[in-house]
């Protein structure tokens, strides 16, 4: 069954509108000096376009760089 929230084509403007939007934040602990990463959220298409090219789900969790 097909997902019928989004529109079966994307135009390559949408496309790349949509992966430029796709971002992390590095930010520094000032005391303790660990680093995070805190990404965008993803829209949906981000998400589909992703999903098509086979890539990792995309997530919007800040995660402690190690």
């Amino acid at each position: 069954m097909r997902d019928m929230t989004l529109p079966l084509a994307l135009s390559p403007e949408i496309i790349r509108n949509e992966l430029v939007h796709v971002q992390q934040s590095v930010l520094k602990h000032k005391t303790d000096g660990l680093q995070y990463v805190i990404p965008s959220k993803p829209t949906l298409h981000a998400q589909k376009i992703y999903q098509v090219m086979g890539k990792k789900k995309l997530n919007a969790t800040p995660l402690l760089i190690t």
